[in-house]
């Protein structure tokens, strides 16, 4: 390990043990950063997976086929399952396609943008575009706060984006109250600023709000003056060979922090992947790891609707901790999911099609199943 990846993991386990306002003793906290950082693989997935069988796997053919089986009866009788992929290390153990899902198929993502708009910002902090995640919002948008009078406004930084927890009165989880902001004609991060209520101190309450993961959106372009599709083609997807995607813009042509990226399943793996191996890709690091440290960390408790995921969030990551076992996750309406878990050195993939799907939670309980089986 070089001098340079030994003080990556100093830093980070410097920053886990200076946290507070997470109850420690009911969630074990992975030690993400390792000695994978500067190993380069057998293989370059971009050129395309290469698959392992059960017999090499660690995990074994009665876990997988326990999961295939689980998903194919819920399938008969919802029948909105799309796609079923399992990473293991590197290797692409499990892939299944449902209905008219493919390995071409494009799907909305839903909420799972979220996710990959996080590691956009690890890119822009990296390329002093932003400062740290301390940084606050009226940096950005000064012009939105001219005519703000809200102290508590002010104090609004990028992790406040990230953990969800700015303090504006919303919750649209399950694509519910947002305000007026998905109506609004004008930049919707200037109606977040300067149209919508605060009820609680920034970074006191976890509450589920899209604004705040499309507002990152916004920053990443007006710091980088490219959009944040663009943004992401130069610094992300190109380096994991993702080529076949589309990102929906809103009425003021920004790409949406929150939604409507379009990935193909094997894409979304990618995704999982590079965050399983902590922001290594094959021969290099695109995020740096102690950015994944803080990403994938149990920031703040979820408030309500929200633990349905989960009991914790991290920055627009997941965390959920089932029987001892942390597994990291994008969550997206209807079904649409990323799962990355460490211990098991897994990544899993869901697809539904969300319109008639009415699956959003049934991942998490064969996720749960997987787990299960390979403790037991």
């Amino acid at each position: 390990m070089t001098t340079k990846a030994l003080i990556l993991v100093i830093i980070s386990m410097f920053l886990i043990s200076c946290r507070n306002g997470v109850d420690h003793d009911r969630i074990p906290v992975e030690k993400i950063v390792n000695s994978n950082i500067e190993r380069t693989w057998d293989y370059n997935p971009i050129v395309g997976w290469q698959t392992k069988s059960n017999l090499d796997s660690g995990m074994v053919k009665v876990v997988v086929d326990s999961l295939v089986k689980l998903l194919s009866e819920h399938r008969a009788i919802t029948n909105d399952f799309t796609s079923f992929l399992i990473v293991e290390d590197t290797y692409l153990i499990y892939e299944k396609y449902f209905g008219n899902g493919s390995q071409d198929k494009l799907h909305s993502i839903k909420s799972v943008t979220k996710s990959i708009t996080s590691l956009l910002i690890a890119k822009a902090i990296e390329l002093e575009l932003i400062d740290t995640v301390d940084q606050k919002i009226s940096d950005f948008f000064p012009e939105y706060f001219d005519n703000v009078n809200d102290s508590l406004k002010e104090k609004i930084t990028i992790k406040h984006l990230l953990t969800m927890s700015a303090g504006f009165k919303w919750n649209n989880f399950g694509g519910k109250y947002r305000s007026g902001w998905d109506l609004y004609n004008g930049n919707r991060n200037e109606y977040l600023i300067t149209q919508t209520v605060i009820e609680s101190n920034p970074g006191e309450i976890f509450n589920y709000n899209s604004g705040l993961s499309h507002m990152l959106s916004g920053i990443i372009t007006k710091k980088s003056g490219m959009s944040t599709e663009q943004f992401a083609e130069k610094y992300l997807f190109d380096s994991l060979g993702i080529t076949n995607y589309k990102w929906t813009k809103d009425r003021k042509g920004y790409n949406l922090g929150n939604s409507e990226l379009f990935l193909t399943s094997l894409d979304m793996a990618k995704i999982g992947l590079l965050v399983l191996k902590n922001g290594f890709w094959y021969d290099k690091q695109l995020i740096d790891p102690a950015y994944i440290n803080e990403m994938l960390y149990p920031h703040i408790k979820t408030a309500g609707i929200g633990e349905k995921y989960s009991e914790y969030y991290g920055y627009q990551w997941w965390v959920k901790n089932y029987r001892d076992v942390i597994i990291n996750f994008g969550a997206g309406y209807g079904g649409q999911y990323i799962f990355v878990i460490p211990k098991f050195d897994l990544v899993l993939v869901f697809t539904t099609n969300w319109q008639k799907s009415n699956s959003s939670f049934k991942p998490l309980e064969l996720i749960e199943r997987l787990v299960d089986l390979m403790i037991e």
